[in-house]
């Protein structure tokens, strides 16, 4: 799974007596897991080498790093 992303839209009612048109919070995850993985050493992120024969082939090199990320977004 190259990403995933979860975001909550805070209701308007909770909101209404500020001076914020909007709020929304949300977290974001990339490269946390293969649905399926035919061959052992690939992933299609990585690469050994600049030809096309060598993409997503994995040759000692370091796996591919996960990510987890929180944002938010305020509208005035």
């Amino acid at each position: 799974m190259r990403e995933a992303s979860l975001n909550y839209n805070l209701p308007g009612k909770y909101i209404e007596n500020s001076f914020l048109k909007g709020l929304s919070v949300g977290i974001t995850g990339r490269n946390l897991f293969f649905l399926y993985r035919a061959l052992e050493n690939y992933d299609p992120e990585g690469s050994f080498s600049v030809s096309n024969y060598a993409q997503g082939v994995l040759f000692y090199t370091m796996p591919t790093a996960r990510s987890i990320g929180f944002n938010i977004s305020i509208k005035f």
